[in-house]
């Protein structure tokens, strides 16, 4: 009897709470034939568990392929039980697959955890994302967390960019956070990426990234708010071992002059053509539209 109210309240939970794990209809997780995602629940579905997919290569859901195949609502995230969503890949199994956005979003992810490696992804490990926004993020967590992932470990991530608000869920004043990513390490390519996301602390940030080690950013910017008290950037918190390229922060809307790494830049540079081509900027990958993105640099796919 109490194994069966046990049951009847976790699937009450589940049914007031919306969280539902649904696989995908299309694909089988191969890089041929990509897991097709086209609704929160099979986004949910890639979080919820790392168990062996049925695939003709039996990897695990956070080794196999994925591609998404509309815009994605998951505002609902923010009614979910212990806080919220739960990040694809944690620090004791990175997700090591990849993920293409094609051209779609991702809008309202919430997370509240008093843990490690936050945001739509926790952890990546040799991993590929591309082609992907996630949009009015809430993300909070203890350290290692940002819109996109918490943490991008020689991994290649291009084409993608964040909105919303990045901040402490924890105790702890040393977050690690930055607005697309916490932390870029260990021969990651990093590359025609973008944050408007705030981050909300003041030691340990970055309105791009917290840090860079031993890997490549090229041709991003962040606008976002990340002024602080010690060890922050406009763009970057910290730098070691790496080389960031034709990169910029606006200096008005961050709040700050100070970065470890990138060129800051005034609104009205921002927000002109000639700052990003004059840098190399390729106008097939960024458009400028002064009625678009507020003027600033905005990707083609979107």
């Amino acid at each position: 009897m109490k194994k069966l109210i046990t049951i009847l309240v976790l699937l009450l939970t589940q049914m007031v709470f919306g969280q539902t794990a649904t696989a995908p209809a299309a694909g089988n997780g191969t890089s041929e034939n990509p897991y097709q995602i086209a609704s929160l629940e099979n986004l949910y579905w890639i979080a919820a568990s790392d168990a062996v997919v049925p695939s003709p290569t039996k990897v695990t859901r956070w080794a196999a392929h994925y591609i998404q195949t509309t815009d994605i609502d998951a505002s609902a995230t923010s009614g979910w039980p212990s806080g919220g969503w739960t990040p694809i890949g944690n620090d004791g199994t990175n997700f090591t697959g990849s993920y293409n956005g094609q051209g779609h979003t991702i809008s309202g992810i919430k997370t509240n955890r008093q843990v490690n490696f936050q945001g739509l992804f926790g952890a990546v490990l040799s991993a590929t994302i591309q082609n992907l926004g996630v949009t009015s993020v809430n993300i909070a967590g203890l350290q290692y967390f940002g819109g996109l992932a918490g943490a991008v470990n020689n991994s290649t991530v291009s084409k993608c960019f964040s909105t919303g608000s990045v901040s402490l869920g924890g105790s702890t004043s040393y977050l690690k956070a930055g607005g697309l990513i916490g932390v870029i390490e260990n021969s990651s390519d990093v590359s025609n990426c973008y944050s408007t996301a705030n981050i909300e602390n003041q030691r340990e940030i970055g309105g791009f990234a917290y840090s860079i080690t031993s890997s490549t950013v090229s041709n991003c910017y962040s606008i976002g708010s990340a002024g602080g008290i010690s060890d922050y950037g406009g763009f970057v918190g910290a730098v070691s071992g790496a080389t960031v390229t034709n990169c910029f922060w606006d200096t008005q809307t961050s709040g700050t002059e100070i970065s470890a790494g990138g060129t800051g830049k005034n609104t009205t540079e921002m927000t002109t053509q000639s700052t990003f081509l004059d840098a190399g900027w390729s106008s097939a990958i960024w458009y400028m539209d002064a009625g678009f993105n507020s003027g600033y640099p905005y990707l083609e796919w979107q």
